[in-house]
């Protein structure tokens, strides 16, 4: 019985099934945290865009900057 079940779990290459189910895992993950970061940027493009030129003005920076702001591209 030993002996069918090791010769099952070659033909069936175990290894290969592990190694495609943490690919497919992984690359699920990476979506999800590039989907959470993608809202987060906009989110904070959202919230400083409703702002007045004036208070964009009072904290430095102006509407062109929003954009590289949110994505982490600049410091403010």
């Amino acid at each position: 019985m030993t002996q069918m079940i090791l010769a099952a779990s070659g033909w069936l290459n175990f290894n290969f099934i592990t190694s495609a189910y943490m690919a497919v895992a992984n690359a699920y993950l990476n979506l999800r945290a590039h989907m959470i970061r993608r809202a987060s940027v906009n989110r904070t493009i959202n919230e400083l865009s409703a702002l007045s030129d004036r208070e964009l003005n009072d904290m430095g920076l102006h509407r062109g900057m929003i954009r590289e702001l949110a994505e982490g591209s600049r410091r403010a």
